[in-house]
């Protein structure tokens, strides 16, 4: 994985398109100087102006065309951004409307999806005279999204909010993600579809879907085809639950959040949160130990002396890997307990030789952050450490000063299931100004993750059983009001942080907060209605005071 001199440090100077060789000739507006932008503006952008009168600035014709050019004027995923953005740009606007057609400049035909993609993008209006330029069709629809964030409603209908309009943006860091527990409580790949489309609404890049734990593993296994089957819902419980991810399924999903420049990032959770491993592998020779923890159940795998237990899981890696095509794979490493044969010295040795496993297929790995306190990631250092908890001690400047890539995801601050930790406004931040490091630490931040866990979905103890009525598939639009009610419109601050922490060009207030919740809703995005900056008004159990399950 390359460093991030390039992505993060570069993109928040001045002289940006010039160091990327765009070149597109808007200039920089300076920061300090700017006149205000439409609440619905959302991440901020790195430079941005908006002159004229309120209001006053052109509309758009109901006949609407885009008109393509540059080295990647004919990439379907730029064609596909402008298809998807036309309704969204044309709403309001009538056949009178000034502004005709969107020059698309796209200055790069490389459809490559990974870490070291461009995203940039600079827009300029003059009247009714649109242009946007985009480094790589990725950045075509980060573009429009935010040339739609400046369309008002006026008195004559929609326009934009001025008659002048310059943007100049790029992504702080690489790494701007959600995670989503489809291992606890399945998610169809319809709501996975939704999630992705608020994701690209808030310019972030990766879905980290966790899809194994306890109790269940959520992919479809061709090496062990009774694995997905069976799904217990509680310890000793071994109803068959039966909803999984089909290949074709991973095809779909893989495939739509590409067009919008999405990532999906794959974790499949061991030694520890194994359940759904343990519960129907032990015919195939796996064996586990009991978990000391909250889940009080077999599910961390033994690194037994037959080598069982490393090789169901490197064959299970390896289907896994050729199903996900980025070059990334999660595979998790936490909450491990030292109990019976789940010695700390068998964890650790495990815990190596899946990373070394997994860069054997080409793969680069990521790990929370118990796989520094094991030991084991040491033998890995191309790795990536996601950090949640200040319980093991884990500063992100300790983990940057030990060589490691690290990614934040502070449970206190970015786990959206809880209701009274994670609030909009403690999600804004410079995450890289909060401890003492050196900008070669602060280099190593790739970004970070929100976190939506599903234990409430379930009988674990964490969180109590009050939602555990929507465990089943039958509940699944109470479960899509439930979770998306948690995750937005929260996760899009913290997609702000994860954009680039700038308060200069324009600072998260109340006006920002219900314009971002007031566009998910226009996108069929199940937002949370009753909360603010600072106030949570939806939880697993409720929305807005009414419960989902019966008491």
């Amino acid at each position: 994985m390359p460093s991030t001199a390039t992505v993060h440090f570069v993109m928040l100077r001045l002289g940006l398109f010039v160091s990327l060789g765009l070149g597109l000739g808007l200039g920089v507006v300076a920061r300090g100087s700017l006149a205000a932008l439409p609440p619905a503006v959302w991440p901020p952008p790195l430079s941005a102006s908006c002159s004229g009168a309120s209001g006053g600035g052109s509309a758009f014709s109901s006949a609407l065309s885009f008109n393509f050019s540059g080295l990647g004027a004919e990439s379907p995923i730029a064609r596909n951004a402008s298809t998807r953005y036309l309704p969204i740009l044309v709403e309001g606007g009538s056949a009178a409307g000034e502004i005709a057609s969107v020059s698309v400049v796209v200055q790069a035909a490389d459809e490559t999806l990974g870490f070291s993609t461009d995203y940039a993008y600079e827009i300029s209006v003059e009247g009714s005279v649109v242009q946007v330029s985009a480094a790589s069709p990725y950045g075509v629809a980060y573009g429009l999204e935010t040339l739609s964030q400046f369309i008002v409603q006026g008195v004559h209908g929609a326009a934009l909010q001025c008659a002048t309009i310059s943007v100049v943006d790029a992504p702080a860091f690489a790494h701007r993600g959600l995670s989503i527990d489809t291992a606890r409580r399945f998610y169809p790949v319809e709501l996975v579809k939704q999630t992705l489309i608020a994701m690209a609404m808030t310019k972030q890049n990766v879905l980290h879907l966790h899809l194994s734990d306890s109790p269940c593993w959520r992919v479809e296994s061709t090496t062990y085809p009774q694995l997905a089957l069976k799904c217990p819902m509680v310890k000793g419980d071994m109803n068959e639950d039966g909803m999984f991810y089909s290949h074709n399924d991973i095809a779909t999903i893989v495939a739509f959040a590409r067009a919008r420049g999405i990532r999906i990032i794959p974790e499949f959770d061991i030694p520890g949160h194994a359940g759904g491993l343990c519960a129907n592998l032990k015919d195939e020779g796996l064996q586990c130990c009991l978990n000391t923890g909250p889940r009080g159940n077999d599910d961390q795998i033994v690194n037994d002396a037959a080598g069982a237990g490393l090789k169901i899981v490197k064959a299970l890696f390896t289907e896994m890997a050729a199903l996900f095509p980025d070059d990334v794979m999660h595979v998790g490493c936490d909450e491990t307990t030292v109990a019976g044969l789940c010695t700390l010295n068998a964890t650790e040795s495990f815990e190596e030789e899946i990373l070394r496993h997994v860069v054997s297929l080409g793969k680069t790995p990521i790990a929370w952050e118990e796989a520094l306190v094991t030991g084991a990631a040491h033998v890995e250092p191309s790795m990536t450490l996601q950090l949640w908890t200040p319980s093991h001690d884990v500063k992100w400047s300790n983990a940057t000063n030990a060589g490691f890539n690290i990614l934040r995801s502070d449970f206190n601050t970015f786990y959206l299931d809880y209701d009274r930790r994670g609030t909009a406004q403690k999600m804004w931040f410079n995450i890289t100004a909060d401890e003492p490091a050196t900008p070669e630490q602060a280099r190593r931040v790739h970004g970070g993750e929100s976190a939506m866990w599903g234990d409430a979905y379930t009988q674990e103890s964490r969180h109590g059983s009050g939602a555990a009525c929507m465990f089943p598939g039958s509940r699944d639009a109470d479960f899509a009001k439930s979770i998306h009610g948690c995750i937005w419109p929260r996760a899009a601050f913290a997609a702000g942080t994860w954009w680039g922490f700038n308060n200069h060009t324009k600072d998260l207030d109340e006006a920002t907060f219900n314009a971002t919740h007031s566009r998910l809703l226009s996108r069929g995005i199940a937002s949370c209605p009753c909360s603010n900056l600072t106030t949570n008004g939806c939880n697993q159990e409720q929305r807005c005071g009414k419960p989902f399950c019966p008491g």
